[in-house]
């Protein structure tokens, strides 16, 4: 039983009729809904990523940020890298 399962009974009770194109069609919509193209998930959903927060020099960040206009890494990538680059030095 679905939830529209009453307004199925109320058309039948009512003598409506679905346009015969229609037919059965919004049945199997209800029953089978489409499945979602799989999508890359983003940094923010993925469990395997922290956000983190950090106190940078204003004029720093501002070089950092025009230097990767165009690329297609982003701060957070450049981060990971240099904090990767840190502990391996270590």
């Amino acid at each position: 039983m679905t939830k529209f399962s009453g307004l199925e009974l109320l058309r039948e009770e009512s003598g409506l009729r679905q346009p015969e194109s229609t037919a059965g069609a919004g049945a199997r919509a209800l029953e089978d809904p489409p499945q979602k193209s799989a999508r890359q998930i983003g940094k923010r959903q993925n469990p395997a990523y922290q956000q983190i927060s950090a106190y940078v020099r204003r004029d720093l960040y501002e070089k950092i940020r025009r230097e990767l206009i165009g690329k297609s890494e982003d701060f957070s990538d450049l981060l990971e890298e240099w904090m990767e680059k840190w502990l391996a030095g270590k």
